[in-house]
């Protein structure tokens, strides 16, 4: 008994030293705790942006469509290349990656390649068809994505009709394609590039129309649509062939004022845009 009163006060000393000697163990457990919670907790929020992001370039992209049907029909065989016996039109690129008009004009000549000799009048044939339909879309698809470097001019920035899209987030960009050393447009279209509001700010603060630089990423969006055997009177969007459609989305990265071009716009375009292009375009 005595023993164990003399040993009372150094058991008094030794309890608080092994309690402090597990505090830090704690401590740096509920840290490392922590900064996991932390990580996933902003992993969570990028995504979340990101979602918002996609969904105000969709709305836009959608908005820009549905302005362009309220104007009105298209003339038949609307958004395709320019007329070559037009002198007021530049000649049409054969890169396919070097103007809305080119990539139009490639998928097209690869389309009347693919499916030359065959037909989708017997329903077992349309079915057939529409399957080489969709493979042609997904294979040219991932084929015709690439960097661009577009000279075109802007003939209109604006919130779309109907709704308030920099209150969204987002602007709505007219355009047309033109030549980088003549400044004639390609055709008579215009395109349309869907900016969301950060885009806009950083990209094209000023709003102003002219000519510029257009930098960026395409990507061709090809569906196929079944109920689209030909071009109708709204040809929104441009048919590739029979059923396939073409979008196509551009990601720019700079739209810089072209200070080599001339002060005049180039061919006026026709009344009703054109599909074009959104990100950001479509066509």
């Amino acid at each position: 008994m005595s023993t164990l009163l003399r040993m009372l006060p150094l058991l008094a000393i030794l309890l608080p030293l092994s309690a402090l000697a597990q505090a830090p163990a704690d401590l740096a457990r509920e840290n490392q705790q922590l900064r996991q919670r932390i990580a996933q907790l902003e992993a969570e929020a990028n995504r979340a942006r990101q979602q918002i992001s996609d969904l105000q370039r969709e709305s836009a992209r959608l908005q820009a469509e549905i302005d362009q049907l309220k104007k009105g029909p298209q003339k038949p065989g609307a958004g395709g290349p320019s007329n070559p016996d037009d002198q007021t039109l530049a000649p049409v690129p054969s890169a396919a990656l070097a103007s809305p008009e080119s990539l139009l004009a490639a998928l097209r000549a690869a389309y009347e390649k693919d499916f030359q000799g065959k037909s989708f009048d017997a329903k077992d044939e349309r079915e057939q068809y529409l399957r080489l339909a969709g493979t042609f879309a997904r294979a040219n698809q991932a084929k015709h994505r690439g960097a661009i470097d577009w000279a075109i001019y802007i003939s209109d920035i604006n919130a779309p009709q109907g709704g308030n899209m920099e209150g969204m987030g987002g602007l709505i960009v007219q355009y047309q394609a033109v030549d980088p050393r003549s400044h004639k447009a390609f055709s008579r279209e215009t395109h349309t590039l869907s900016l969301t509001q950060d885009l806009a700010d950083r990209l094209l603060p000023k709003r102003n129309p002219g000519f510029y630089r257009l930098r960026g990423g395409l990507v061709p969006d090809l569906k196929v649509n079944r109920d689209r055997p030909a071009a109708t009177e709204i040809n929104t969007p441009p048919l590739v062939g029979p059923f396939v459609e073409l979008r196509f989305t551009i990601n720019p990265t700079s739209i810089l004022p072209d200070a080599s071009a001339p002060a005049t716009p180039p061919t006026p375009p026709t009344p009703l845009p054109a599909p074009g292009t959104g990100p950001t375009g479509r066509p």
